[in-house]
């Protein structure tokens, strides 16, 4: 294993030290976690794996990256959270797959076997460590399965220069309808988180922006304004959605309702004005809007969540988070009061 740390005033971090890492001879076992040779937990490679199989777990969940990698917590021998064995991720398993010798792959799994919209650039950032590797001899290995939980991902990963030839899917999550599955990889290389889960790094900013470039939207003669709707999601809705919609779109908004394919989402946050909506992954485009964008978004008071927020902070945009009254489903009630006050 060598581990190669970069430049911290060209990659300032704090809290997540910038790091790259080429492996030879592990495996890929459940939840993405990197193994050694010898079936080992390797620290350096899995802090994704302690962060998420330890939410619900305070007093084991790691805060950030340097915290996780100066604890004295043997991660590799917790149990999985929601594991049908009573067994530590560490120890033999057995191989379901062995990819070819002469590829230098690139790690980009998530814990929870597919990519949770609104999750995936926490896979994209770390890439830009790695543009080193000649991509005619690399492959980024990714979750095979629930590929369309994100709008045109395969489109989206070939903007950061991984058209499908140059993807490996693979499946490594057990459930109650798959068995566990290990794969093992001759050469891979990791690259350390960019931030914090949802977020992104100033420097993570730039390079995200820089690869959805190519994407040419049109600009619009009167700026947009946009209602994040979440009534074709199966929970956190609103439950005076019809008197909320009502009212934005006689106040001239648009309603943003998920269905509408990336490109489509780029245009609309590009040329947003006010976004408003209940919490939820949708946010995340901001990351598009112009620095002068108004966001507003109603969060249930049970179920508080500040990472979109975070991602407003590091773009400096003019942010507003309500806490809303919500049932045990978290479905909340957005005073319309308040809304109209905002607008």
């Amino acid at each position: 294993m060598r581990i190669t740390y970069l430049d911290e005033e060209e990659w300032p971090s704090k809290y997540y030290p910038q790091y790259t890492i080429e492996l030879k001879n592990v495996y890929i076992a459940d939840k993405g976690v990197i193994l050694d040779s010898n079936f080992n937990y390797i620290k350096e490679c899995n802090f994704q794996y302690a962060f998420w199989n330890n939410l619900k777990n305070t007093k084991l969940m790691p805060k950030n990256v340097l915290s996780y990698l100066k604890s004295d917590i043997d991660y590799g021998k917790t149990i999985p959270e929601g594991s049908s064995e009573n067994r530590n991720i560490e120890g033999a398993w057995d191989v379901t797959e062995t990819l070819d010798d002469k590829t230098d792959y690139i790690y980009g799994m998530h814990y929870f076997g597919w990519y949770p919209y609104g999750h995936h650039w926490e896979v994209l950032q770390p890439l830009e460590k790695l543009e080193f590797l000649k991509p005619e001899c690399s492959k980024l290995l990714v979750c095979g399965v629930k590929w369309d939980s994100i709008k045109d991902f395969d489109k989206q990963l070939s903007l950061f220069g991984f058209p499908e030839e140059r993807v490996k899917k693979i499946r490594v999550n057990s459930n109650e309808k798959n068995p566990p599955s290990c794969v093992f990889i001759p050469k891979l290389f990791y690259s350390s988180p960019a931030c914090y889960f949802t977020q992104v790094s100033e420097r993570g900013l730039s390079y995200i922006e820089k690869c959805y470039s190519s994407i040419i939207t049109p600009k619009h003669k009167q700026p947009t304004k946009l209602y994040l709707s979440r009534q074709l999601a199966k929970r956190r809705k609103v439950k005076n959605n019809k008197e909320v919609e009502e009212f934005l779109i006689k106040n001239g908004f648009t309603i943003v309702d998920g269905t509408e394919n990336f490109e489509k989402h780029i245009e609309l946050f590009r040329n947003a004005e006010i976004v408003v909506g209940p919490h939820g992954s949708m946010f995340n485009n901001i990351l598009f809007s112009p620095g002068d964008v108004r966001v507003i978004e109603f969060c249930p008071e049970t179920r508080r969540d500040y990472n979109f927020r975070g991602l407003g902070q590091t773009r400096g945009l003019d942010y507003h988070w309500i806490a809303s009254p919500c049932d045990k489903d978290f479905n909340i009630q957005i005073n319309m009061q308040t809304l109209e006050a905002l607008l």
